[in-house]
């Protein structure tokens, strides 16, 4: 056995040696490492909340800044479907009136942004009807930019507020701006608003690049448009415009978006330079920087007006680096520190405490500065973040921004909600603290509070962080979000809504929505009242169409349900109504539906005044007030129409022409309201004597006509039968009418004229009618004519006569002569002058034929002018000391030549070319000048007389002889009718006349002149009579001039 040697022992200990150390410094290392695994997978879950906080932020902003310019461009919209129900429920819209409406709206408030509310007329070509649009730019006085001839033209008539920009844009034709005539043409298409791509606005010309916009919603006026009819084929006849910037449009944008963001708006969805719109950073303008280049940029795209528009939100580094944790690095390496101490702890875990103890400071010191870490991510939260318990006391909250708190941070933290908010919010937060403690969570409670004068609104988002049943125990966490441009935005929104609501009610609008899946209407309380259902929001369609006439239900509910959607349409319905109701009339408008077509849009407007209003107007324009039969008007565009259908048939009708005879005497003796009561009866017994097919109607004053249609294709049968009821009118006539007590008789003349077999314009027709009564009332009245081949010559000869009545004087074909005026004395004081004409073929030519001819024709004007000027340029002739230099020139005028509005023009002319002596012309009236309007007639005169020019009444006692009008009258003298001084020695009746007028013309200091004298008897009696002055045969015939003057040298 031996024994082992000393170093023995010591190669057995060295491996226990090596284990000793080896088992901690093992146990060491894999603490170590694992526990160097937990800090990294908390970096990389760090890392990656990081990102997705920061993603979210900035898709919370992006969302906000879209939702705010929606919102904005909602209330824009607003506005101008107000303008558009304000022109559609008025009949005629002037500058004042839109002036005060758009003051009404207070856009300041209600649409801030909004560059102006304007209306663009759409005038068309002359080929169109004009409208009260186009009546109201012609009358404007705008002149229209720029000029030139076009199919169609859009200026600009309206601009509000008048501001010196705003009235550049007056008369600028917007069809002339390739931008806006396309919007307008979408909104044609379409029927709904439009918005125009980018360009600068009319205002801003002559200033810096500002990026413009306008929005077009196209106007129908009903009242432009027949009853039921649509108003696709006529278009708008204007259109609401909106113009503003982008600048002032992003402008609540800019105040709300986060520090370190950039947006930009593109045109489209394609976000490129070329579609580059705005650009905002820090609230400032900012230029297009290209593609983003981080992965954080959010992009959004909305639509509206016909126009998508791309917003793109990029956060800067600065912004990145400020929401971002700190440099995870510096976390990973204490994580490996405190893995490597832990593995160190370890190790003198084994060895010795207070290693252990110095290791755990080290750690907690780490977790102090993670929790900083964590709090700096929490105070990046834009947002308040609060800590309550369950009775709403403040525990802790933290701040980003210290001016949207109610009080400083000191004087909040321990006090309840309902020690610092008003009483209202204070419940709003212990009812969202209430959801949360049964929910869970509660979000979406708004609060009101008034931080430093202004109100400011915050929405609640409630977490439960811990559950407790003692109330102060509970804890929660609350995010406060400031929302007060959003709520503003919102209220201006409900205000433009009020606004509306007020517009329709004063226009008596009210709207609807028809859901097509289920045959459901949604009605407006206007639009339960229009069809006087009780308020309520739902009713089955079935239930509305109850409401609509039975003719026009199967139209009514083709619009609302039918397949094709309806673009701007407009229709005319009536109310079911009992018997005897007074009628009720609906304009039913159709302004849009949804994308799919499920659900469809309708407005209705009471429009029963308008149509009222429209019947009496069409009676005014129509019938005759009187005696309620069709007036001319009338007549002549449905007799033009019964013309056209009988000649293209082949049919034979007649036309009967009737005037009632001595018409005028039952005005004269009984008044016109007894002439108006035969009238009405005359009318009632036509009526009842011509079957309804036939057309009655009242031409003017006692002239009717009756036009027979349709009574065969043979003419002698169709004028027999013209003459049938011709003899029934006359029987029908023949009783007399019952007017105020008394009998009245009255009877007619007719004319007969059929049509049919030629080709007669119903001008020809009534000519003819019109000779053949004039024929009746030559061979005695109280009868009926027919118009033949006879007379048909005679109104041809007529024609001709008067053709050539006409060149009379370019030919000098006319002559006068004169008939002197002789006094007691044997003297010649005077002379009225006549005219003659000789007819190149005929010879002379009766003054009684064409004196009326000329007075039927219209011509009596011209030829009263040649009369008068050549009378004139006789009397300048007649100087004094000649055995003319002291006679008076009396030249007749005849009514219509008197009525003329250049009378007076055309007497002083001939005075001033001829220089003749005004005070020796005196001009001849008959009582048929002063039969009507008296005042002109004085005002007429009295212009003349006051240069001396002297009047003298023609065949005075003939007519209708006043006294009333003697008295007003500036005349010189009477004239007794030759017809009263021929049988005056024959006739006490005309000797009784002849005494009175010269008794009259004495006591009213008139001059008093016999004409027609033709014996010296006569002229002794009416010597003794008072009358010194006469004209007549017994002195002599007319005379031309030469023969006047050789008498006047002998008298």
């Amino acid at each position: 056995m031996t024994t082992p040697s000393p170093s023995e022992p010591d190669r057995r200990t060295a491996p226990q040696a090596a284990g000793l150390w080896l088992r901690p410094a093992l146990a060491a290392g894999l603490t170590s490492a694992a526990l160097a695994l937990v800090p990294w997978l908390y970096v990389q879950h760090r890392h990656s909340d990081t990102e997705l906080a920061l993603r979210a932020l900035v898709a919370h902003e992006a969302d906000s800044a879209v939702s705010n310019v929606q919102t904005q461009l909602r209330s824009f919209e607003l506005v101008m479907r107000g303008v558009k129900g304000f022109f559609e429920g008025s009949d005629e819209v002037d500058a004042a009136e839109f002036r005060a409406f758009v003051d009404s709206l207070a856009l300041q408030r209600t649409a801030p942004g909004l560059q102006g509310v304007g209306f663009v007329a759409h005038l068309r070509g002359a080929a169109v009807p004009r409208h009260a649009a186009a009546a109201a730019f012609d009358a404007s006085g705008l002149v229209l930019r720029p000029p030139g001839q076009r199919e169609a033209y859009a200026p600009i008539l309206f601009m509000e507020p008048p501001t010196r920009n705003n009235r550049s844009a007056l008369g600028l034709d917007v069809l002339t701006v390739p931008m806006a005539r396309a919007a307008v043409e979408q909104s044609i298409a379409t029927g709904a608003l439009a918005l125009t791509g980018k360009l600068q606005l009319v205002q801003d010309v002559g200033g810096g690049p500002e990026p413009g916009f306008v929005m077009y919603l196209p106007v129908y006026m009903p009242q432009a448009h027949g009853p039921g009819q649509e108003p696709q084929s006529l278009g708008p006849v204007g259109w609401a415009d909106a113009p503003f910037r982008l600048r002032d449009l992003l402008a609540p944008v800019a105040a709300d978006l986060m520090p370190g963001l950039h947006l930009q708006v593109f045109d489209g969805e394609q976000a490129s330079e070329a579609n580059h719109l705005f650009g905002l950073l820090d609230g400032q303008p900012a230029p297009f920087d290209g593609a983003p280049a981080t992965a954080f940029a959010v992009h959004r795209v909305a639509s509206f007006g016909g126009r998508n528009w791309t917003y793109v939100l990029t956060p800067t580094a600065a912004f990145i680096a400020q929401h971002s944790a700190s440099d995870h690095r510096g976390l990973a390496l204490t994580g490996l520190l405190l893995s490597l101490s832990a593995g160190v702890i370890v190790f003198l875990l084994l060895n010795a405490r207070n290693r252990a103890q110095r290791l755990a400071l080290q750690m907690s010191g780490e977790a102090r500065a993670l929790s900083v870490e964590i709090a700096g991510t929490l105070n990046a939260i834009p947002d308040l973040l609060v800590e309550m318990d369950g009775e709403g006391r403040y525990l802790a909250l933290r701040a980003r921004r210290l001016d949207g708190l109610i009080a400083p941070p000191e004087q909040i933290i321990g006090r309840t909600a309902h020690d610092l908010l008003p009483p209202a919010a204070a419940a709003t937060v212990l009812q969202a603290l209430a959801l949360a403690r049964d929910h869970g969570r509660s979000a979406g409670l708004r609060l009101e509070v008034e931080i430093k004068g202004q109100p400011r609104w915050f929405e609640l988002s409630v977490a439960c962080k811990t559950e407790h049943a003692d109330p102060a125990q509970a804890r929660f966490i609350v995010l406060s979000r400031d929302i007060t441009s959003r709520m503003r935005i919102l209220q201006a929104l409900q205000e433009n809504e009020r606004v509306l609501l007020e517009a329709q009610r004063v226009a008596a609008l009210g709207h609807f929505r028809v859901d097509r899946s289920d045959r459901a209407c949604h009605l407006s309380p206007a639009c339960a009242r229009l069809l006087g259902l009780p308020p309520t929001e739902r009713l089955a369609f079935d239930r509305f169409l109850a409401c609509v006439d039975a003719r026009q239900r199967q139209r009514v509910e083709s619009l609302c349900l039918g397949e094709a959607a309806p673009v701007a349409l407009e229709y005319e319905f009536r109310l079911a109504q009992g018997d005897g109701a007074v009628p009720r009339w609906l304009l039913l408008s159709t302004p849009g539906a949804t994308e799919d077509g499920a659900e469809r849009f309708f407005t209705l407007q009471d429009i029963s005044s308008r149509r009222t209003s429209q019947e009496q107007l069409h009676r005014l324009a129509y019938y005759d007030q009187l005696t309620g039969l069709p007036n001319r008007s009338l007549f002549v565009k449905e007799a033009t129409q019964l013309l056209a259908a009988a000649q293209a048939r082949g049919m034979v009708g007649a036309a009967i022409l009737l005037d009632l005879d001595r018409f005028k005497a039952i005005n004269d003796n009984w008044g016109h309201r007894s002439g108006d009561a035969v009238l009405r009866e005359v009318a009632q017994r036509l009526r009842d004597c011509v079957p309804a097919e036939h057309l009655v109607a009242r031409l003017h004053a006692d002239e009717f006509i009756v036009l027979l249609d349709a009574l065969g294709d043979d003419e002698e049968e169709a004028q027999r039968l013209a003459q049938d009821r011709c003899r029934s009118v006359l029987r029908m006539l023949a009783v007399p009418s019952q007017v105020g007590g008394r009998e009245l008789y009255c009877s007619a003349s007719m004319g007969i004229a059929v049509f049919g077999r030629e080709a007669l314009t119903l001008e020809e027709l009534l000519a003819r009618a019109d000779s053949a009564m004039e024929l009746a009332k030559h061979d005695g009245r109280s009868t009926f004519r027919l118009f033949d081949e006879g007379l048909r010559n005679s109104v041809a000869e007529r024609a001709q006569l008067e053709a050539a009545l006409r060149q009379a004087v370019p030919r000098n074909e006319l002559r006068l002569l004169y008939q002197p005026q002789i006094d007691a004395d044997d003297a010649l004081v005077g002379a009225e002058a006549l005219c003659r004409w000789t007819h190149p073929e005929r010879g002379p030519v009766s003054p009684a034929v064409f004196i009326a001819l000329a007075e039927d024709s219209g011509s009596i004007y011209a030829l009263g002018e040649w009369v008068l000027r050549t009378a004139c340029r006789e009397l300048a002739g007649w100087r004094p000391g000649t055995p003319l230099g002291q006679a008076v020139m009396a030249v007749n005028v005849s009514a219509r030549q008197f009525h003329h509005p250049d009378f007076v023009s055309q007497v002083l002319d001939a005075l001033h070319s001829t220089d003749a002596d005004p005070a020796r012309l005196k001009l001849e009236l008959t009582e048929s000048v002063v039969a009507r309007d008296l005042d002109a007639i004085v005002n007429k005169m009295g212009a003349l007389k006051s240069l001396g020019v002297r009047f003298s009444l023609d065949d005075f006692g003939t007519g209708y002889s006043s006294l009333s009008y003697l008295k007003r009258l500036p005349l010189d003298q009477l004239k007794i009718d030759q017809s009263f001084v021929r049988d005056l020695l024959a006739d006490p009746n005309d000797a009784a006349i002849v005494r009175t007028v010269i008794a009259l013309g004495a006591s009213l200091g008139l001059d008093v002149v016999a004409e027609g004298v033709e014996t010296a008897e006569q002229r002794a009696v009416l010597l003794a009579a008072g009358c010194h002055i006469y004209q007549g045969y017994l002195f002599a015939p007319p005379l031309p001039a030469e023969g006047l003057l050789a008498l006047a040298g002998r008298s």
